[in-house]
């Protein structure tokens, strides 16, 4: 079997018929792909796949390891998807730290509550990284070995999945992006200090790439909805590009809502801003010359129903 699996772990199981063929083409015997095994049958609780069992794997990340030392002598390593522990095995471990998304803290949850427990729900954007419940193995050996337990906001991700592509052409997934995200909240404990981070996972679907934008302009306070109340006059809008939007502000979403009253018509806005600080003199500006209907941002299921 692959992964060098001990027959310890094997277990007696429905068995399937396979046929097998040969393609003359690349002069291979090849299996039959066109029986499929319903998966909750294949990877049950007795499923014996276990990554650091591999023989091949375990010193390929040996080898990785000594590079790595030898390179960089570096003073923490985080690593995101991590195999078992089969690389950081490789590594001294003065101390250790558990990374997720803050949508979904399922481990963070458990621990603070000193059992395994079950989120309601659960923002599943980093899906290689979000479940409502961990692992009991997991959370047992998190509970024990872990010095310090921490959540990184999605748009935070987002942010780093972005840098990472514009910056050094790699693709990464959101759960790929972990490590690297969490660095800022160690920035004054690696301060001068060689740090790695095992960047683990590219499964980044392009369709994607419209929200992972959105969610990190969001982060970056730069994105921002509002309800508008737009007076039922001719040349509303103009007034509004020209005397509330700043000079590098954008509309990036514009939506009329039901009109209800035969003075105002509310519209959702949404708006890019060159900086941050920028929206408090933009409120001020919506209020003064009573544009003003609210701000959506901080309201998330409003948000959700309208945006």
């Amino acid at each position: 079997m692959p992964n060098h699996c001990n027959n310890a772990l094997l277990v007696e199981g429905p068995k399937v018929e396979l046929n097998r063929f040969f393609n003359s083409c690349i002069r291979e015997e090849l299996g039959d792909g066109s029986k499929r095994i319903p998966s909750e049958k294949m990877f049950n609780s007795k499923y014996p796949y276990r990554s650091s069992m591999s023989k091949t794997m375990r010193a390929s990340f040996k080898d990785l390891s000594k590079k790595i030392k030898r390179r960089f002598k570096p003073n923490l390593l985080l690593e995101i998807g991590s195999n078992d522990g089969a690389l950081i095995k490789n590594f001294d471990k003065e101390k250790i730290i558990g990374v997720e998304p803050e949508g979904a803290p399922s481990m963070s949850a458990s621990i603070d509550a000193n059992k395994n427990i079950v989120l309601e729900s659960i923002d599943n954007f980093v899906d290689g990284a979000a479940v409502k419940r961990v692992g009991n193995l997991n959370f047992s050996l998190c509970k024990e070995n872990l010095h310090d337990m921490i959540t990184i906001p999605e748009g935070k991700i987002c942010q780093i999945i972005l840098d990472l592509y514009n910056k050094e052409a790699t693709v990464v997934e959101p759960a790929g992006a972990l490590s690297i995200a969490a660095l800022d909240l160690y920035e004054n404990e690696i301060k001068d200090k060689n740090i790695v981070c095992i960047v683990s996972g590219s499964n980044n679907d392009i369709t994607r790439t419209a929200e992972i934008k959105e969610r990190a302009l969001l982060y970056e306070n730069i994105k921002h909805y509002f309800i508008i109340k737009f007076p039922q006059r001719a040349g509303a809008l103009r007034e509004f590009v020209a005397d509330i939007l700043g000079p590098d502000d954008d509309i990036t979403h514009f939506e009329y809502t039901k009109k209800t009253n035969r003075f105002k018509g509310a519209a959702v806005v949404g708006l890019e801003l060159k900086s941050a600080k920028d929206l408090e003199p933009l409120i001020a500006r919506m209020k003064r010359h009573n544009f003003y209907g609210d701000y959506l941002n901080d309201k998330p299921d409003l948000f959700q129903f309208l945006v």
